[in-house]
């Protein structure tokens, strides 16, 4: 708590009004479940996705296509990047082409659930011909 005067309620609080935490937790749990299945829709586990909005980037004039060349991937994490690639490609957040004049390179990290985590890499592409407010 912010200032410079003694704390108006401390532990010590807790040893003079008993409360009934049981109780308490539980009546805690069943609202948050009710929020919970309001919202079931954007607590999924799903992908969700942005409707009736339209994102738009505005590029500087006469903007530089980068196409920056694939950085290599530990020959073990493999399997795993291929299989991350083609989720997002189900997923429909990326589409395979067979040709672009940008690309951007992929960086790779481990999960906590060994699944690997694939993130593009725009800083070297996109980003420095952005026109930026």
């Amino acid at each position: 708590m912010k200032g410079i005067g003694p704390t108006l309620l401390g532990r010590e609080w807790l040893h003079s009004i008993r409360l009934n935490w049981p109780v308490m937790h539980l009546e805690t749990q069943s609202g948050f479940r009710d929020v919970l299945d309001r919202h079931a829709a954007v607590f999924s586990d799903e992908l969700g996705r942005l409707l009736k909005i339209k994102a738009r980037i505005q590029l500087k004039e006469e903007p530089k296509p980068r196409f920056w060349k694939a950085r290599p991937v530990a020959f073990a994490r493999k399997p795993a990047v291929e299989r991350g690639l083609d989720q997002l490609e189900a997923e429909g957040i990326v589409k395979r082409v067979t040709h672009s004049e940008w690309a951007a390179p992929i960086v790779t990290s481990i999960k906590k659930d060994g699944e690997v985590r694939i993130c593009g890499d725009f800083k070297v592409t996109i980003n420095p011909q952005l026109d930026v407010d």
